[in-house]
């Protein structure tokens, strides 16, 4: 079963995305409950004023919730750590 993880941050040129997905792939793989096969993949999607990373890590059915919340909290401490900067609204100025 497939654990999904979405961490946003500011598009800045402070967020080195290479960094992050280094990061995040270590920390998924420190769980020995997610799984080699199918390796863990990251995720970027670029939308206005923010990137999404969405971390996928497999793991057995029953052993889902445990790497659920072991993500959420991992990721959620990385981010505290690195300071990553907050995604901001972009709100667009429309003049005729």
């Amino acid at each position: 079963r497939r654990v999904d993880v979405r961490l946003e941050v500011a598009a800045d040129e402070k967020v080195n995305i290479e960094k992050i997905e280094k990061d995040l792939l270590e920390i998924a793989y420190k769980s020995e409950l997610t799984l080699k096969t199918p390796a863990t993949t990251i995720w970027f999607r670029i939308g206005p004023g923010t990137v999404a990373i969405d971390t996928k890590a497999w793991c057995e059915s029953k052993d889902y919730w445990a790497l659920y919340d072991y993500l959420h909290r991992a990721i959620y401490n990385y981010n505290v750590e690195n300071n990553l900067p907050c995604p901001y609204t972009v709100i667009g100025k429309y003049e005729k």
